[in-house]
């Protein structure tokens, strides 16, 4: 099947979702839109703070609410879906950006890292809600956020 066809076939299952799943797909994908021309042309800190993302090591402004596992299982799969069909970079900040923007009403804090790789160090960008990591598929088979150093504790 062509590229057209595919597209064509996607968006017939696409109209066929729930009106919430299609606000939530249509959300992600202006949050995406955002993120890729903020950074590298705002501080992470600011395109954070106007996606509802609080970094991690700031002073929480209040404790969110218990949140149950299947509260993110759509947001998460909304993230990969559209970063699957996204031209341009994928990066662990961008999607942990998105998701955080999707999952505010939960309070996420927005993590950065950095570890010792055979090149140098190697950073890292992941969401935690309650202090319990969220993983995204692409950090399932890098291992996830748990040999990086958070940023926050470097200079202790």
């Amino acid at each position: 099947m062509n590229r057209i066809a595919t597209l064509i076939a996607q968006c017939k299952r696409a109209w066929k979702w729930p009106s919430e799943k299609k606000l939530q797909v249509a959300n992600a994908y202006l949050a995406v839109s955002f993120v890729s021309a903020s950074l590298g042309r705002r501080p992470v800190p600011d395109i954070a703070r106007a996606l509802g993302v609080r970094l991690a090591g700031t002073d929480p402004s209040n404790s969110p609410p218990p949140s149950r596992a299947d509260d993110f299982t759509t947001p998460l799969w909304t993230v990969d879906a559209v970063y699957r069909h996204w031209p341009g970079d994928a990066s662990c900040l961008r999607r942990a950006l998105v998701l955080g923007h999707l999952l505010r009403q939960h309070a996420p804090e927005l993590h950065l890292g950095v570890r010792h790789a055979d090149e140098g160090l190697e950073a890292h960008a992941w969401l935690t809600v309650n202090g319990t990591p969220l993983l995204l598929a692409t950090e399932n088979e890098a291992g996830g956020s748990g040999d990086y150093r958070p940023l926050s504790t470097l200079n202790r």
